[in-house]
């Protein structure tokens, strides 16, 4: 069996910009972390994190370095292009005005949407089985008399175990209860009590479908 190759836009991307004397330590990492990832999280997301580390090596000291001196950087002349323009600002201040506020427009839409695609795209990845994990949510409410349009995120807790019996393909299932903001509540264990108004209820089967990560005591 063929072992998976990384996207070759990927590589070219990172061929572009890269110093000679790194590209070949740097390419054969993340090749090899790209391999690891594939056995681990599967392609997609594997393709996903070289794009976003390949983005991160974007930095001054990996970048080539630019050995040509060109005329127009020869400071008598980056010294003319700027009077040049400032003179053209000037002379033309609307469309001056008019040209800069497009551009940081642009910028500023460039950059949200980026963030955006960055954020959508990283959202609750840290779990294994994120590509497997879905929500059920409540769009409509059928009474007798007529059907309500609801949007809300979530279901009646009873109906989480009549899914497991007449959804076979449901592997697991979990129910996720959280108390009223502002409504304290308090647990009792023996010479022990927690209080908090940030507190959640769960099957244990969240173990089974979540990857957590506990900063004290231990999951099982």
């Amino acid at each position: 069996m063929k072992s998976p190759k990384p996207p070759k836009l990927a590589l070219r991307l990172l061929r572009a910009f890269c110093r000679p004397d790194y590209l070949v330590d740097i390419e054969g990492d993340l090749r090899e972390l790209f391999l690891r990832r594939v056995d681990q999280m599967g392609r997609r997301k594997a393709v996903r994190r070289l794009y976003k580390d390949i983005f991160f090596l974007f930095r001054p000291g990996i970048i080539k370095s630019v050995h040509h001196h060109l005329v127009f950087t020869h400071p008598i002349m980056l010294k003319n292009y700027l009077l040049i323009t400032w003179r053209t600002m000037l002379r033309n201040p609307f469309y001056a005005v008019l040209n800069i506020l497009g551009l940081a427009i642009c910028v500023a839409a460039t950059l949200c949407i980026a963030l955006y695609i960055h954020f959508e795209l990283g959202y609750d990845s840290f779990h294994e089985k994120g590509e497997r994990i879905y929500r059920l949510e409540t769009r409509k409410i059928h009474t007798r008399e007529r059907v309500l349009d609801v949007d809300w995120w979530a279901v009646p807790g009873n109906l989480g175990p009549i899914i497991l019996q007449e959804y076979p393909g449901v592997e697991a299932l979990t129910r996720i209860y959280s108390f009223s903001p502002g409504a304290a509540a308090k647990l009792e264990n023996e010479d022990r009590e927690y209080s908090s108004e940030y507190l959640y209820v769960v099957d244990s089967s969240v173990l089974d479908i979540f990857t957590l990560n506990l900063l004290y005591g231990d999951l099982n």
